[in-house]
């Protein structure tokens, strides 16, 4: 049923959206309740699966995840008439006060400080293909596919801002990989919108806007030095991307480049975040930069409004309680003001 449910609605999603579910449903959902009739399942059961994967210490994501994926495809059920009502709506998630038998499982979603950030960046320096990625997620809160799907008409120098409308995501399984013969591994990247359709145009610090300055100035001498051994990329009419300079009017100049023009594919990151938490000792992933810069923001006193429009966030919620944690200056800030009333 899972497996029918995710395939029925496929088209409804992104194909990383759908990625993403399908990993949900056979990591978590299917070892445990897949064993179930459909019919059989009540939300007596789903609610005794969450309290167990609770006490097993997986994290309130997880979880908040699991019911996700269980209430849509209970949902979905329902139209299709397989059950008659929706099991997983009666079920609730453990209060967020409650202590789980184990541990909670750990959240690499952590605020990076200073001197944290110092290591990092020593350990992939300016030139390093890790590091202008790092630096647009930590100063300007982009996420993972919109760093690497940055392109040069998108940035600014005059004005001295960037325009996230795109990001790059995998499609994995690629049915375009078989068409005109290109590489398979290019063709299974596209680009598409950013998550929400979160368009927007922000005003960068002036420490990003010199590395861009300074990258730019760089590819463009490169291009002369390689010559015509200097690697383009262009679009299809389906947006992936392929290597070869292609139609001019669909050519694509993208940011996070090599010397050579090669592109910095996302993947990269998992090599540079295994490196972060096995060599350096920090425990933190690449989301782990955008709540660091939410969190700067909202320490130095920015308009929360502000720090939501540049991060692409729905609501303000989701700003405050997933990106910010309490910080000491905060709760030194805090006091101040207590002592001032």
């Amino acid at each position: 049923f899972l497996e029918e449910w995710l395939e029925a609605s496929r088209s409804q999603w992104k194909p990383a959206t759908y990625q993403g579910y399908l990993k949900q449903v056979r990591s978590y959902i299917e070892p445990r309740l897949g064993s179930y009739y459909l019919k059989s399942i009540s939300a007596k059961t789903i609610q005794e699966y969450l309290n167990d994967l609770f006490n097993e210490g997986f994290s309130r994501n997880t979880l908040s995840n699991v019911k996700g994926r269980l209430t849509g495809s209970m949902d979905w059920a329902v139209r299709m008439e397989y059950i008659k009502y929706n099991p997983a709506k009666n079920a609730r998630l453990p209060s967020a006060r409650a202590v789980p038998d184990q541990p909670t499982r750990r959240n690499p979603h952590c605020y990076i400080d200073r001197a944290s950030w110092e290591k990092i960046m020593q350990r992939f320096p300016e030139g390093h293909p890790s590091h202008l990625p790092l630096m647009l997620g930590y100063w300007a809160g982009l996420r993972k596919g919109e760093a690497f799907g940055l392109c040069w008409e998108d940035v600014d120098f005059d004005a001295g801002t960037i325009t996230v409308n795109r990001q790059i995501q995998y499609e994995k399984g690629g049915a375009a990989a078989s068409k005109r013969g290109q590489t398979a591994t290019l063709q299974t990247m596209f680009f598409t919108a950013p998550k929400y359709d979160s368009v927007r145009t922000i005003r960068i610090s002036s420490q990003l806007l010199g590395l861009l300055h300074r990258t730019y100035a760089m590819q463009r001498r490169a291009r002369l030095v390689y010559g015509p051994y200097y690697t383009e990329y262009h679009v299809d009419e389906e947006q992936h991307l392929i290597e070869g300079p292609g139609d001019p009017d669909h050519r694509i100049h993208l940011v996070c480049c090599r010397e050579n023009g090669t592109f910095v594919r996302p993947n990269t990151m998992q090599n540079t975040i295994t490196v972060v938490q096995k060599q350096l000792g920090i425990d933190c992933d690449f989301h782990s930069l955008r709540k660091t810069h939410a969190t700067m923001l909202l320490e130095a006193g920015a308009n929360p409004k502000d720090v939501q429009h540049r991060l692409g966030h729905r609501t303000m919620h989701e700003t405050l309680q997933i990106y910010a944690e309490v910080t000491p200056m905060m709760e030194d800030k805090s006091v101040e003001l207590l002592e001032k009333m």
